[in-house]
Parts: C-alpha cells; structure tokens; sequence
C-alpha cells in the first residue's frame, strides 16, 4: 500500500514569497490496483507524482510504501512522465535496457528484455531511434522500459496525453493488460475524466479552487461489466457526471 500522510510543499516566488502546490495531502492507494489524480492544471498533481516517486522532497509530511519512508529513488518504483523521457541517442532497445545497465544486469535480464520486447510488439524495432517511431510506440517503448526493472509500483503522469483518441484508447486498453498480467500497483495522473473512469479503480480528486489538497476519492463500480463494454455501460456515464461534479467542488 502507498500512503500520503499530511504531504506539504512549498514552490518560493520572488519577495521571498511562496505558493503552497501541497497542502496537507492524505491518501491511501491500494496494492494491485490502477488509481487515478484528477485535476486542473496547476493544482498539485506532477509534484506529487515526484514525491511517491521519491524525485522531490516535501516540504513537511511523509510517504510509506508497504510502511516504509520514501527517502529517495527506489528500485521497485518506476515512472513514466508525459514526454516518456526517451533518449533520443539511443535505439529502441538501448532506451529499454537502460535500467537494467543501471543495476548491472544487462546480460542477467536480456532474455527477460527480449521477451517483453516482442510482447510489446517492438522486437522488430530494435535498431529504431525515438524519433522514427509513433506515438503509440513511443509509448509501448516508455512501458517497456519501465517494467524492464521488474517494478511492483508504476507511477504515471499524463502517459497518454499526446496521442490521439483511437491511439489512446488502445493505449488504455494496453495499460489494463499489462496490470492485470503482471499485478502492478499503478498510480497515474490524468486531466481525462473518462480515462480516469475507464481505467481506475479508484478515482482521487485535487480541486482547482483549493490547490494542492486531495479531495474526496471515487470508488468506480463496474458491476462485472468487461472493460470493453464499460464505456458504453450506463455506470460509466454516470460515474464521468459524478467526477466532473466533483472537480467543480472545494477539496
């Protein structure tokens, strides 16, 4: 489990003035499952992102993953931001196998890359650069990098967001295999109510009139629906009407 316990963090502006981006954000986040941050742009949600991630320290407050401290980067937690951090140097196959060069295992998990490689649909792809691929697999390759590692924590911030909408929802699509094989906990940010409905199990809330401060969470019932006939389940819209209501409320 990862839990937020009175997360604060300050960003200074000039005066010596400062604006507050967390204030007094609690949150629980449960083991195998996909949660999602909701919010307007500005009210907190990267940073927090950065913080689980053990990236940026806070200001006051603590993260515990399984009821340890985040004091920094950990081996089983992986990010994936929105510009997928690719090295645009390096080939399809030297960006996936770049943590595994970080920990010194590149020749114990290259029989491991190679399968996920193929798994992912890459594998015939492997001498490519960045810059020769599409969206969609530049994404696929962020994703393949991240669980390269064999991480138990994937946290996500805006993943899909410069895809275009069929490209995503096969993105979305994919993202649900990959947890459900492999029993990720995932944690992602998304400014999409119906991504953050059709992916999430749970749904937490940062409001844009009080920034930095985790609102109420939304369960997202799905009623033994499959994820392909959820979207067009009368439960799905209803629960995009009650998280757009939500977004419009003080945290």
């Amino acid at each position: 489990m990862v839990e937020l316990k009175g997360l604060f963090l300050n960003y200074p502006l000039p005066h010596r003035e400062k604006a507050a981006v967390l204030h007094n954000a609690n949150a629980e986040f449960a083991d195998g499952a996909i949660s999602a941050i909701i919010g307007p742009s500005g009210c907190g949600k990267t940073s927090l992102i950065k913080i689980m991630a053990g990236l940026l320290k806070p200001a006051d407050g603590t993260v515990l993953i399984d009821g340890s401290p985040v004091r920094g980067v950990r081996k089983n937690t992986a990010v994936i931001f929105q510009d997928y951090g690719l090295l645009p140097w390096k080939t399809v196959r030297a960006n996936a196998e770049l943590p595994l060069r970080i920990k010194g295992l590149k020749g114990k998990g290259r029989e491991g890359l190679d399968a996920l490689l193929a798994e992912f649909g890459l594998d015939s792809f492997e001498k490519y650069y960045p810059r020769q691929l599409s969206g969609g697999m530049k994404q696929r390759l962020a994703i393949v990098r991240a669980l390269a590692a064999d991480p138990q924590l994937l946290l996500m911030d805006e993943p899909f967001s410069s895809l275009d909408a069929l490209a995503r929802e096969d993105a979305q699509d994919f993202l649900l295999s990959v947890k459900q094989e492999r029993r990720l906990t995932i944690i992602m940010v998304t400014h999409s109510i119906e991504e953050a409905v059709f992916l999430a199990d749970t749904v937490y809330v940062m409001s844009g009139k009080n920034p930095g401060t985790l609102g109420r969470s939304i369960d997202i019932p799905r009623n033994g629906a499959s994820q392909a006939r959820f979207r067009g389940a009368p439960e799905f819209l209803e629960c995009c009407t009650l998280l757009r209501k939500a977004l419009k409320e003080p945290a």
